[in-house]
């Protein structure tokens, strides 16, 4: 993976490290590294989560909008999370 990334071994591994600690992978002996599963309602807070966050940070920058009910439109009608299609980080 290190060398598929260009980058050296040791951040990488710190890198996985952290985000085992987290809960975010899980690793396995022998195996290597795995995205931790999530139960649907924990998915779903997540996203709710991220959409507070992301219009507060809008609402901190001196923008007005409403991040949280957009994507949450957006999300129903594409059945996908926010961004997920277009690759940005807002709805449109």
């Amino acid at each position: 993976m290190a060398e598929e990334l260009r980058v050296s071994r040791e951040p990488l591994c710190e890198a996985l490290n952290a985000l085992a600690d987290q809960g975010l992978l899980t690793d396995r002996p022998n195996s290597g590294y795995f995205v931790a599963k999530r139960a649907p309602n924990e998915l779903a807070q997540i996203l709710h989560i991220l959409q507070f966050l992301e219009n507060e940070l809008l609402v901190l920058n001196g923008r007005t909008a409403n991040v949280s009910k957009n994507c949450a439109a957006s999300t129903r009608k594409r059945g996908s999370a926010c961004g997920s299609t277009t690759g940005r980080p807002f709805c449109d």
